[in-house]
């Protein structure tokens, strides 16, 4: 599951000096990949899974990681032609400034098999379209000789402000090779050290017991507030015109939401956890 650092937690500190913290990090320790979305779209049926590699005494080698195969046994199996997309949760970079690095480990198991193809894609959309127009993505043409975890990185500064990011791993243009694995996936960021209310001149108060989200503003009225679950689907969209606005969110599942308020033109994001 994913492990997320929310960094609207970190602009309530002062002076923090733009220290360097992990945003978003996924060990996949847990075995649980239920956060992510899987794509199969070569439709073979088979895609990215966790797996806990063994040797062969059955002791576990290295923890759980990502893997996808150009090649599976067993009765029926054979050479396959994989176009397997896995695709992170959100990861909000609203907060974050300066060099944004994204981190991954990556191996081919097999020695004699390991000429596998896979690419890495940033995008603000979740979908193939979105991160196959994006201009950051980068590409492995072949893993030969990368037999053990063995760490990648990309520059994704250019997302620095964006409150809605996702991180796509695809196996595709390979075939009758075996597997890759990927493990430790991490985004990490600078954080801004201006306090909250200097930098987005407004302040928020959710009511528990009301379902009520306040926004108030000394000085300008607001414009509009969206709002998207963890998944990055917008849930609510609302044009607002007052220098204090109550929203009603009951009918919002319990959950985190993101909300990107606008105002005199420029928009801040704010976390809140509805219960």
């Amino acid at each position: 599951m994913k492990k997320i650092t929310l960094l609207l937690f970190t602009l309530l500190l002062f002076n923090l000096n733009n220290a360097q913290s992990v945003v978003w990090s996924d060990d996949f320790n847990d075995e649980d990949i239920s956060d992510w979305t899987l794509i199969d779209d070569d439709g073979d049926g088979l895609n990215w899974g966790v797996v806990q590699i063994q040797d062969n005494m059955g002791n576990p080698v290295d923890t759980p990681q990502l893997r996808s195969a150009s090649w599976i046994g067993g009765v029926g199996g054979g050479p396959l032609t994989p176009d397997n997309w896995i695709i992170s949760p959100l990861i909000d970079l609203s907060s974050a400034s300066g060099s944004i690095s994204l981190d991954w480990l990556v191996k081919a198991s097999d020695a004699d098999y390991d000429a596998e193809n896979y690419t890495v894609y940033v995008a603000t959309g979740n979908t193939i379209n979105d991160f196959l127009a994006s201009g950051t993505s980068f590409n492995e043409p072949t893993l030969d000789g990368v037999n053990t975890q063995t760490p990648r990185t990309l520059d994704i500064s250019s997302f620095a402000g964006e409150a809605i990011v996702y991180v796509a791993f695809r196996h595709h243009g390979v075939s009758d090779e075996f597997t890759m694995e990927v493990d430790d996936v991490s985004v990490s960021a600078q954080t801004l050290s201006i306090p909250e209310n200097e930098l987005t001149r407004f302040n928020h108060f959710y009511n528990i017991n009301e379902n009520v989200l306040t926004l108030d503003s000394a000085n300008s009225a607001f414009e509009s507030a969206q709002f998207y679950n963890i998944l990055g689907k917008e849930v609510i969209n609302k044009k607002l015109s007052k220098t204090i606005e109550n929203i009603d969110i009951s009918t919002l599942s319990n959950g985190i939401y993101l909300v990107r308020v606008s105002i005199e033109g420029q928009s801040r994001t704010i976390k809140i956890i509805k219960s």
